[in-house]
């Protein structure tokens, strides 16, 4: 169906929500005109990193008393 084709654009950041919308033609709605990215998609960093590793443990979580 159309929604489901919409769903995946939206989940996919094809579309943001208010392309959707705007095709169904109805109004935009505030905060409709973000676009998604899965979390799981990324790229190579070009410094050769591994994507996602911290440079410094500044963040790490301490577990230790």
């Amino acid at each position: 169906s159309r929604f489901e084709a919409y769903a995946t654009g939206i989940n996919w950041g094809i579309y943001s929500p208010n392309d959707c919308r705007d095709l169904e033609d109805m109004n935009p709605r505030p905060g409709g005109d973000v676009y998604l990215t899965p979390m799981n998609m990324t790229t190579k960093p070009s410094d050769g990193s591994k994507a996602g590793k911290q440079k410094d443990n500044a963040n790490a979580d301490e577990t230790t008393s």
